[in-house]
């Protein structure tokens, strides 16, 4: 049985702060051994989280215009039109409030999934979060831009990730 093809990820430990209707966003890499089943693993996170808010901003669009090609080109009744519309947007703002909820979720169940319990333990220690949530986040990387730094876990057999 071969031996997976272990190479280096960047585990980014993702934090934001929001003031209002501004954020400000900060990070922590950290690089260990991954190999490519578990890379995936992780990026479906990330993936899964981007899911979500694509739906959230395209699908009310979509409904919008099928309702303006259906309902008024087809039929010219404004008044279905714009109730619609009002519905539709009633369904964005719940998916704004639902939005945290659901990533903060997602977060804290698939995070620790992903890294086991341990090493969840200790990335969050390292990276000052107290517990994964809506804006507390794992993204997984291959590669990061040259200027960043990064805490190699390789270095020290007490973080457990050895290859």
């Amino acid at each position: 049985m071969a031996k997976p093809d272990v190479r280096p990820a960047y585990l980014r430990v993702v934090g934001a702060t929001y003031l209002g209707v501004a954020a400000v966003v900060r990070w922590r890499n950290f690089r260990a051994p991954c190999c490519e089943d578990c890379f995936q693993r992780g990026a479906a996170i990330v993936k899964a989280r981007l899911r979500f808010v694509n739906w959230w901003v395209f699908l009310p669009v979509i409904v919008i215009m099928v309702a303006y090609v259906v309902l008024y080109l087809g039929l010219r009744n404004e008044k279905v039109l714009v109730g619609v519309m009002m519905v539709t947007g009633l369904l964005w703002m719940l998916g704004w409030f639902a939005m945290p909820l659901y990533l903060a979720r997602l977060s804290r169940r698939e995070t620790p999934a992903f890294l086991g319990p341990k090493r969840d333990e200790q990335l969050r220690r390292l990276a000052g979060v107290k517990k994964w949530g809506a804006s507390k986040h794992l993204v997984v990387l291959r590669e990061i831009p040259a200027k960043e730094e990064f805490i190699d876990l390789t270095a020290n057999p007490a973080f457990g990730f050895t290859p």
